[in-house]
């Protein structure tokens, strides 16, 4: 038996075309009726002036919710139909002050048409944030020292073969003129050098005096001289003060020093560069007093004082 299809009847053809018709009229509706979108928009900012400082962070973008009708609005590019918004800050003054001020601008404000005007059947709803907020105050600048906060630890037979340079050895503080008032230099972050035995730069962060003070260099090296040293002694007479202008005697009158200094400047060292003291000769403790090192030069390091007493006599 065969299955025999009739075709449509005009019934049902006129059914079919008031279908598409009830269609086209709800997409037309459709298109007609408001819709919202919304675009992210970045912003920019001219050159700030260096006498100022920022509180907060610059927002670096803006959302705008749009709304409009019609398939030309549901196709646009909104990131081509808006220029990003720019604000200068090149306006901006201080007056040399520490108080804090503020400039505040409406994000519509700012908002210009890439080209042209806005479309007419375009219009911004809302923007978020609603205004850019921008708090400032003066900026000043300073330069202090750097100072290297380290210690060396050194392989056996090496030493320091002379002072250790820092570079730079001063930098440029700024923040506002009640954060740099307490600063007068900047550390090197603790730093800990092992088994120095050659000529030796280790790189080394700045540790910045305070959150709102800023460091034009975040960095610096530090220059170590390394050398392997010799040990020495010398012979020092003992300097001493006098007790309600009476003549003191000391036994002994001078002490041996035991030293070590660089290979490379060991000929240099004299006797006549050391110098060694005693301060406390009160009666009440005694007629012994303690030496001690009163003068050594940059190249060498006084290791052992023998003796390390002395013995005083009052004469009458």
């Amino acid at each position: 038996m065969k299955l025999r299809l009739s075709k449509p009847g005009a019934k049902s053809r006129i059914f079919l075309v008031c279908l598409a018709a009830a269609f086209i009229f709800w997409f037309l509706n459709a298109l007609d009726a408001p819709s919202d979108r919304n675009v992210v928009l970045p912003v920019q900012y001219d050159e700030s002036p260096v006498a100022i400082r920022f509180i907060d962070s610059l927002p670096g973008q803006v959302t705008v919710w749009v709304e409009g009708r019609g398939l030309g609005f549901l196709s646009a590019d909104l990131q081509v139909v808006f220029r990003n918004p720019e604000i200068s800050l090149g306006n901006l003054r201080s007056a040399g002050l520490d108080d804090t001020l503020q400039l505040e601008l409406p994000v519509r404000e700012i908002l210009k048409p890439a080209a042209g005007d806005f479309p007419e059947e375009m219009r911004i709803i809302r923007t978020e944030p609603e205004s850019i907020r921008i708090r400032y105050t003066g900026n000043f600048t300073r330069r202090v020292p750097v100072i290297a906060d380290a210690d060396f630890e050194f392989r056996k037979q090496f030493m320091l073969e002379d002072r250790v340079m820092v570079s730079p050895d001063s930098v440029d503080i700024s923040g506002t003129r009640g954060a740099l008032a307490s600063v007068s230099l900047v550390r090197t972050v603790k730093t800990i050098v092992h088994d120095l035995h050659r000529h030796t730069r280790v790189r080394v962060d700045l540790e910045s005096p305070g959150n709102r003070i800023r460091l034009s260099e975040k960095e610096a090296i530090l220059d170590i001289p390394v050398s392997e040293y010799a040990e020495g002694t010398v012979q020092v007479p003992v300097t001493m003060s006098r007790i309600d202008d009476r003549e003191l005697i000391l036994l002994p009158s001078q002490v041996q020093l035991t030293y070590r200094s660089p290979v490379s400047r060991f000929r240099q060292i004299s006797p006549l560069d050391f110098s060694v003291a005693v301060e406390d000769l009160s009666p009440g403790k005694g007629n012994r007093a303690s030496v001690s090192v009163s003068r050594e030069p940059d190249q060498a390091t006084v290791t052992a004082i023998s003796p390390a007493w002395v013995e005083f006599f009052i004469l009458n």
